[in-house]
């Protein structure tokens, strides 16, 4: 079944296209470590039913964290990955809450725990034939610091830069939540985002 999520970004008609993306009617036919495959039976215009294919990738939590008026930034490398850039973020885990994967994310990733970890958009990134969410935190208020926790297949430095400094690296850089950085004048405004709720 599709799941839905609304932001303040997303209007009436957009939420409700997101909804048709995989019909409830729709049967899994595969489950992948990232993606599962979905198929259903599809009405055409002659009158005849072909079957559609969707894949539908396992949706990740993103978090822009802000330590001191300074931004966590990480820089990553992964097998088959060049070095790069990025906020902490990863996959959710098949029946995990959102806001349960972005302060395990930030824990492992940063070693940090926060007060406030807000829900400030909900991005769907995909098209016709794939459907994948991302969840947009930013998270302040310094609650407490430890060891990271990466993964086996990740190898993270943390950084803390000025957000000027963070907007130079996510520009360009879909690792690095430009549309939640770039749109912001100063740390209060990432601060003052409003807080945006997802849908079952």
């Amino acid at each position: 079944m599709a799941k839905t999520y609304w932001s303040a970004r997303i209007g009436t008609a957009m939420a409700a296209y997101y909804r048709s993306h995989i019909p409830e009617t729709a049967e899994k036919v595969f489950s992948g470590i990232t993606f599962d495959m979905y198929h259903w039976p599809q009405a055409l215009y002659d009158g005849t039913t072909t079957t559609f294919e969707m894949i539908k990738r396992h949706d990740a939590a993103s978090i822009v964290a802000i330590k001191d008026d300074k931004i966590v930034m990480l820089k990553q490398e992964q097998p088959r990955r060049a070095e790069y850039w990025s906020v902490p973020a990863g996959h959710i885990e098949p029946g995990e809450e959102p806001h349960a994967a972005a302060v395990r994310e930030l824990a492992e990733e940063t070693g940090m725990t926060f007060k406030t970890v807000k829900l400030v958009a909900v991005n769907f990134i995909g098209d016709n034939r794939m459907e994948w969410y991302v969840y947009r935190y930013v998270a302040y208020d310094l609650e407490s610091e430890g060891e990271l926790d990466p993964g086996p297949g990740e190898k993270i430095k943390v950084y803390e830069m000025t957000l000027a400094e963070a907007q130079e690296k996510a520009r360009g850089n879909v690792y690095a939540s430009p549309g939640i950085l770039l749109r912001a004048n100063s740390i209060e405004d990432l601060k003052a985002l409003p807080e945006v709720q997802p849908l079952a």
